[in-house]
């Protein structure tokens, strides 16, 4: 206390309420010191005050005879505008007028709002998770709803389910969807598809090569360019050296053999 007085001369609201309540007791007086809170920071998103440490202050309660414990804060005497402004505001004007205690203050402007969002988070969590009871969950209902008949919630509770199973059903639906071939093996499958017109199909386990040699025996003709085809087929599908271009410029010469194959019913 002495060093407050008589060296320092300056400090915080519990040193100031601290000496008063010295003197007072000095004096003969009953008095003593209260800490508690003043003001906090009111949240118009969410409508609420956030009260933290921030707003921490202390203050002094004497005893008078005729009237009891009366409040009496000293702090309103050295910084009144600590008062009546609150501290953020208090330190926000002091900063903008060049205070130097203030500059750590302004500099964690960023960190106060991320400090604000993370408590409205939190506070969202408490409302609506772990306080969330039947009469709130009626509330909604009401709001969103227009009334709390059962008819209705059952229409939300089907509408619900039906977009969960139609979701559900589009998941399934798009992992077993048919895939498109890929463009090397399209080549392939259009002779497939051509030679299916006059009758063939490649048997299961039967391979590209084994599947023209058959095709070829029916039509002797037909066999150098089945042959041919074949050969280019494998080329397209397992040389991995090939870029682009050679795949490409090697489709196209594939689309151009597979519009000369003609199977002439006579040549068989």
């Amino acid at each position: 206390m002495d060093e407050f007085l008589f060296t320092n001369q300056r400090g915080y609201c519990e040193h100031y309420a601290g000496a008063f309540v010295f003197f007072l007791r000095a004096a003969g007086i009953p008095a003593r010191v209260v800490v508690g809170y003043q003001g906090g920071e009111w949240l118009s998103e969410e409508q609420y005050l956030l009260v933290s440490q921030a707003d921490a202050h202390a203050w002094a309660e004497v005893w008078l005879p005729a009237k009891g414990w009366q409040r009496y804060d000293p702090t309103s005497a050295v910084a009144p505008e600590r008062i009546e402004l609150g501290f953020r505001e208090y330190i926000e004007r002091a900063s903008a007028s060049g205070m130097e205690q203030a500059a750590d203050f302004r500099q964690a402007a960023f960190l106060t709002m991320l400090r604000l969002r993370l408590d409205v988070l939190n506070y969202s969590w408490q409302s609506w998770v772990l306080g969330y009871n039947q009469e709130q969950q009626m509330q909604l209902f009401e709001r969103f709803l227009g009334g709390r008949e059962y008819w209705r919630i059952g229409a939300l509770l089907l509408i619900g389910a039906s977009l969960i199973m139609g979701c559900f059903g589009f998941v399934l639906w798009w992992r077993t969807r048919p895939l498109p071939p890929p463009a090397n093996l399209k080549p392939w499958l259009a002779l497939e598809q051509r030679l299916r017109r006059y009758g063939y199909k490649r048997e299961q386990g039967e391979t590209p090569q084994q599947f023209v040699q058959r095709v070829g025996r029916d039509y002797p003709s037909a066999q150098p360019l089945l042959s041919r085809f074949s050969q280019m087929a494998y080329r397209l599908l397992y040389e991995a050296e090939q870029d682009s271009d050679s795949q490409q410029k090697l489709q196209r010469q594939m689309r151009r053999l597979l519009a000369t194959l003609k199977l002439e019913t006579g040549n068989r």
